[in-house]
């Protein structure tokens, strides 16, 4: 089954970083996957913890992005182009 979802018509929720919106998740779709967007705004920053799930982030929109990451007790910074994950 193919269902097509508009991101630009879910609702925005306000949060420290910014604004979230639901795409898929137990609230909107009954599935336990969850997928969100996530604005945040500049000069704020937004934090993944550790889980055992899998998480992806993407830039969709924005300059001057910068991702870091901790593996093996090492952390590493990078810079993250628009449209970049």
């Amino acid at each position: 089954m193919i269902r097509i979802i508009n991101i630009g018509q879910q609702a925005r929720t306000a949060v420290g970083e910014g604004s979230v919106r639901g795409v898929i998740g137990p609230v909107e779709t009954g599935t336990r996957a969850r997928v969100a967007i996530l604005d945040v705004d500049a000069g704020k920053a937004h934090r993944v913890g550790p889980s055992d799930r899998t998480h992806v982030a993407y830039l969709l929109e924005g300059d001057g992005a910068r991702v870091s990451h901790a593996s093996a007790g090492e952390t590493r910074t990078q810079e993250l182009p628009r449209r970049g994950g």
